[in-house]
């Protein structure tokens, strides 16, 4: 680079490199020298700016505290997507409520990751316990980078009275009306009429009766739910629906309505024997149902797993 004659100065440009790792703001030094003269430096801070925007969802965002180690499963996604895998730091606020995993990584090329919350159950009556989740991407040398992403989940006690939901049909179609049945349920009979409040998490899916009456003497009461078709084809919509009434710890079961004839596969039983002695085999049988809307075509593996934590 050339000063001109009579000139004190020549202006040139710094081309910053971009890439798509997500790394720590770096700073490097120019140097300028010439024969005759000082040389002469100056620093120059590079900002990354490759810190994916996050967005947190959860399968459900209130389940009961003895629901254990898989009482939700969270998806976090990131945008945009690129070749570069990142670390996503998770965060509960309320370590009595509900505990996640330390982190997860969104792969390279992939768009989300999965993971599960864990339901912290206690023998303590404290009524309904709140988290806030947060997702905070991590650069290359472990600092936090971007906004973080939140969401709120309630988790009930079941030490004192408590409403469960348990819905028939867990895969329903689009447009059916009733598309399937709930139960709402408490263990213990009320002395009087329970009103119980209906609600459903997303009512272009699915809907509810506002209201539905368990009676004096009884522990139960039934209700249809109706799903809608909201025009929209090949989707998978969950929606959580939601039993509460004063004095009782809100109840809520889980369905997916779609329109995706595709089969669904989930382990309704399992047996196994109470005592086992060591180096015996024993005999672990397991029920193995399809509640989607296709039919299985072929075969299937299947794995058993044995824990010592009775929760998973």
């Amino acid at each position: 680079m050339t000063i001109p004659a009579n000139a004190n100065s020549v202006s040139f440009t710094v081309l910053a490199v971009q890439n798509t790792f997500i790394a720590p703001a770096q700073t490097y030094t120019l140097n300028a020298s010439a024969g005759g003269y000082v040389v002469a430096s100056a620093n120059l801070t590079v900002l990354n700016n490759n810190a994916p925007e996050l967005a947190l969802s959860f399968s459900r965002t209130n389940f009961n505290e003895t629901d254990g180690s898989y009482a939700a499963a969270g998806i976090v996604k990131r945008d945009p997507v690129t070749d570069q895998s990142v670390t996503v730091a998770l965060a509960s606020t309320n370590a009595g409520a509900a505990l996640v995993p330390a982190q997860v990584i969104i792969p390279s090329l992939q768009a989300s990751a999965l993971f599960y919350v864990a339901a912290v159950n206690d023998t303590n009556v404290t009524g309904p316990k709140v988290t806030l989740i947060s997702a905070q991407a991590l650069d290359n040398a472990g600092n936090p980078v971007g906004s973080a992403a939140t969401g709120v989940l309630t988790v009930e006690d079941v030490n004192g009275p408590l409403l469960n939901v348990t819905i028939a049909s867990k895969v329903v179609p689009k447009g059916a009306n009733p598309a399937t049945t709930a139960v709402v349920w408490t263990t213990t009979p009320p002395t009087n009429d329970l009103v119980v409040t209906l609600a459903s998490s997303n009512t272009n899916e699915a809907s509810v009766p506002v209201t539905v009456t368990i009676p004096a003497g009884q522990t139960n009461a039934a209700f249809n739910i109706v799903s809608l078709n909201d025009g929209i084809p090949f989707t998978n919509y969950p929606v959580t629906i939601t039993a509460s009434a004063a004095n009782y710890a809100i109840g809520s079961d889980v369905l997916n309505v779609t329109d995706l004839a595709l089969p669904d596969l989930v382990v309704t039983t399992v047996s196994a024997p109470g005592v086992a002695l060591t180096a015996e085999p024993i005999i672990v049988a397991f029920r193995l149902m399809n509640q989607g809307l296709g039919a299985l075509t072929n075969g299937v593996s299947q794995n058993v797993y044995f824990t010592t934590d009775p929760t998973k």
